[in-house]
């Protein structure tokens, strides 16, 4: 996001669901979007219903869930992101006005290997074109597809292209439920050193609401704070199941603060990243009578310094061989929801009978395979609705371990047959 508003020169991207909800047009890249955000897909849904609009869904995975409403499927390569987001800058920004640094990167353009490195016709992208003379109200929605892709941060700056110049609505699906507002205030370092605290990761030492770390911590329905949404909207929540042990109050106190709640810190989070100094106690929390939201605020609007230096896309370094993607399916988003005695537990491997032939897979069989030190024991099943060479991979029933989402979700991967 940093990368995205040093050419935008704000700090989030400008995109609102209301905006989604009236476009005639809307393009999806960079999230199989069913399953990672489903109120996204209930407004891509009233676009489609009430504006007609014409939905773009690009993805190296067809999706039957979401095939009702999209009128032009674009499939592209696993890890050709910044070539394919290259290529759609170059097709729909050619008649617009744009600095002469950054018209001199997209003319500089090899559109011929761009598009056969990501597999993305050219034609294809022409239909495109001309299926958007004549719309007005163009929305583009981008997920966590790109976040942890090498090239996150030329990708970021080539999107922002779009809602400073083309006059797009931008929306930046997060990767988990409070990942806007965890960006806003904490700062991460690329590479680990020396010891480390794990706050439902694991860690040197583990802080876990899942109830398997070194010291347990209440889970997000025993908490009284706020969140960020993907609306920009900063929420209250309020304490659901009771919880008699540790909260991070208790460690901040210890550390030499001093507050009675955590609920205290709310009016601290920094003004510097949109935040408003308002106590918990004085949000709102409550709808209307015709539905309007009244609940905590929306981030003001920051800005930022602005440096729209672009790069020329790298060379594809594409996903070969055996391929998975993390993903989880909608009715189970994380650890928590595994808890749930209520929901499906199945946590197979899908995917299509020409994964399986590739794989040399049989339906039924138990397999193992490690995406970045974590090891996954699963049984393969065939899932007809699929078509391609990736397989779908849950992590909800990973606990700890399935905080992969700094991972890219696009894995290459060795298949073992346990037991044989």
């Amino acid at each position: 996001m940093n990368a995205y508003g040093s050419v935008t020169g704000k700090l989030l991207a400008d995109g609102t669901l209301d905006k989604l909800t009236k476009s005639r047009a809307v393009i999806v890249m960079g999230t199989r979007i069913n399953d990672d955000a489903p109120i996204v897909k209930y407004h891509l849904n009233m676009a489609s219903k009430w504006q007609r609009a014409r939905v773009v869904y690009m993805h190296p995975i067809v999706d039957d869930e979401i095939s009702n409403i999209v009128t032009q499927f674009i499939k592209y390569e696993a890890g050709s992101e910044e070539g394919v987001v290259a290529l759609l800058a170059d097709t729909l920004l050619k008649d617009v006005e744009l600095p002469d640094s950054v018209r001199a990167v997209l003319n500089d353009l090899d559109i011929g290997n761009l598009s056969a490195e990501s597999n993305v016709g050219e034609e294809e992208l022409e239909a495109l074109r001309k299926s958007l003379i004549k719309k007005v109200g163009y929305s583009l929605v981008v997920g966590s597809d790109l976040y942890a892709h090498p090239r996150a941060e030329n990708i970021a700056k080539l999107l922002a292209l779009f809602e400073k110049y083309a006059g797009f609505n931008v929306i930046c699906v997060p990767p988990a439920g409070n990942a806007m507002g965890i960006s806003l205030i904490c700062e991460l370092d690329d590479e680990v050193e020396g010891s480390t605290i794990g706050y439902n990761v694991k860690g040197d030492f583990t802080l876990s609401a899942l109830g398997d770390g070194d010291l347990d911590m209440p889970a997000l329905n025993q908490q009284e704070g706020t969140l960020t949404a993907l609306t920009k909207r900063v929420v209250p929540m309020n304490v659901v199941l009771e919880y008699g042990g540790y909260v991070l109050n208790d460690i901040a106190n210890a550390l030499g603060l001093s507050a009675e709640y955590t609920i205290e810190y709310t009016k601290e989070l920094p003004s510097e990243k949109g935040f408003e100094a308002v106590e918990f106690d004085a949000l709102p929390d409550h709808f209307d009578a015709v539905g309007t939201e009244h609940r905590g605020y929306l981030l003001n609007e920051v800005e930022v310094a602005v440096d729209e230096t672009l790069e020329e896309p790298a060379e594809i370094d594409g996903c070969d061989g055996t391929v998975v993607y993390n993903c989880n399916p909608q009715e189970h988003f994380s650890a928590f929801t595994a808890k749930s005695k209520n929901l499906e537990q199945n946590a197979y491997l899908r995917g299509s009978q020409q994964f399986a032939t590739a794989a040399k897979l049989a339906d039924g069989d138990k397999i193992s395979y490690t995406i970045d030190g974590v090891k996954f024991e699963r049984v393969f099943k065939i899932d007809t609705s699929l078509k391609g060479t990736i397989a779908l991979n849950p992590t909800f029933d990973m606990g700890l371990s399935s905080a992969l989402i700094s991972s890219y979700r696009f894995n290459q991967v060795e298949i073992e047959k346990v037991g044989s």
